[in-house]
């Protein structure tokens, strides 16, 4: 065994397409860092009304914020990764375009096939965006860990 831990690939790869795919992670990440949902401040000239639960505006913009991290987070993550990997994360897995689209723009970088081009993307994905959230202090409920690796008894 040895000092750097061994990446499990294959689990990687799936976390991250999870991660683009499940509600729970990007698309409410996506839909959450918009102004949805967000309403004026209402303010009362008598000054005698109050809420017992709280500033509820605030804690919208306290979560709008957050999301808004964690878009700018996995957008960066992004821009980290190679020009064909960027490609592949951006027109498969934030536009959700078919393979069969996004597969030409692919070879226009070399003979690497699609699938080992995708797999690819995904681990770098996954490496830049652990850097990223670190970075950033990106709450982990929001963006987990996506890189998994291997256990070795010891």
């Amino acid at each position: 065994m040895g000092l750097v831990p061994t990446l499990d690939k294959k689990a990687t790869i799936k976390k991250v397409r999870e991660f683009f795919s499940e509600d729970e992670y990007y698309p409410t990440i996506k839909r959450r860092a918009g102004e949805y949902g967000l309403k004026s401040p209402q303010m009362d000239i008598t000054g005698i009304r109050g809420s017992r639960f709280g500033n509820s505006t605030e804690k919208m913009m306290v979560m709008f914020a957050e999301y808004a991290k964690a878009k700018r987070t996995v957008d960066d993550a992004i821009a980290g990764c190679r020009q064909m990997s960027q490609v592949i994360l951006k027109k498969r897995y934030i536009d959700g375009w078919d393979i069969y689209d996004v597969r030409p723009l692919v070879n226009r970088y070399g003979h690497e096939t699609y699938t080992n081009a995708d797999k690819h993307a995904c681990l770098e994905f996954a490496d830049c965006l652990e850097c990223k959230a670190w970075e950033n202090n990106v709450d982990s409920e929001i963006i987990p860990n996506l890189l998994v690796f291997e256990k070795n008894g010891s």
